[in-house]
Formats: structure tokens, sequence, C-alpha cells
């Protein structure tokens, strides 16, 4: 098997594209990320008049994950979604906003996405898995409790 970072004379954009997908898929973000960016970086030199946005997105997405979410790789996923109108983009997006900590970003994004694509389960899956509330003040209480109840109405 060979390695995902490993230089190929015939690594065009797409197939360093894919190879950063497989690294990704394996939590090898950081060797995803230098895929990516190799990718675009390829893609740039031959000239391409139509960038790729979902190498862009991907690359903002995968350099959060192996590094830390910043101002541009919020900016790198976001200037990918605004640019395409591509599910997968958006969800990348939203997948940097909430590594970022931008909860409300994250859920006004997916709430987009969902207005453009109200049936797709990649978007209902993922409003599902984030909570907007507050965790419950007493924890192995259920959040519907009388005493979390009142005392988040106390707390209030």
């Amino acid at each position: 098997m060979s390695n995902p970072t490993t230089k190929s004379p015939t690594d065009g954009p797409e197939r360093l594209f894919k190879r950063g997908l497989e690294a990704l898929a394996v939590g090898k973000a950081a060797e995803a990320s230098n895929l990516f960016h190799r990718a675009i970086s390829v893609e740039r030199s031959q000239g391409t008049v139509t960038r790729q946005l979902r190498y862009v997105s991907y690359y903002g997405l995968s350099k959060s994950k192996a590094y830390g979410p910043t101002a541009e790789t919020i900016d790198l996923c976001k200037t990918a979604a605004e640019g395409d109108i591509d599910p997968t983009l958006l969800l990348n997006l939203v997948r940097v906003y909430l590594l970022a900590g931008l909860k409300t970003k994250a859920l006004a994004t997916l709430e987009k996405g969902l207005r453009l694509y109200p049936n797709n389960r990649r978007f209902l899956d993922l409003r599902e898995r984030i909570d907007r509330r507050a965790k419950p003040i007493i924890r192995y209480l259920g959040r519907d409790h009388p005493a979390n109840r009142f005392l988040a109405r106390v707390l209030r």
C-alpha cells in the first residue's frame, strides 16, 4: 500500500483530490490537507479556468481538523460554499463552524442547506446531532425533570 502523500508523476488534481478524500475518511486529516493543497496547486499550475471549489472546501475542512479552525479555513469553506451549489460544500462549512465553536453560524448554514435541500439525509442527520439547548443543570436527571426545569427558570 502506498503512502497517500507520496508524489506520483501521474497525479493530476482529481487523483490528488480522491487520495485526499481517502486519507480524510481514515482520520488522516494532515495528509488529506496536504493532498488537497497539492490538488489546488496542480490545478492552478495547469491554468485551469474553472476552479474546483470542492478542492478548496475539503482543504479548509481537513486543515481545520488537522491543525484547528482558523479564519483562513473558515473563509476557504465559505468561499467554496458561496461559489457552487453543492450540498457537500455547505456541510463542510457547517463542520468547520462547529469545529470553531461557532454553533449559531453552523445552525444558520445548516438551516440554509435544509431550505435548499429539504430532503437531504446528511443535513437532517446533522441537525439531529446538534443540540441547540444548553446541557441540563443536573445532568443525570432528564432535561424535563421538574428539578432541572425549576433550576433553569431560577438561574435564567
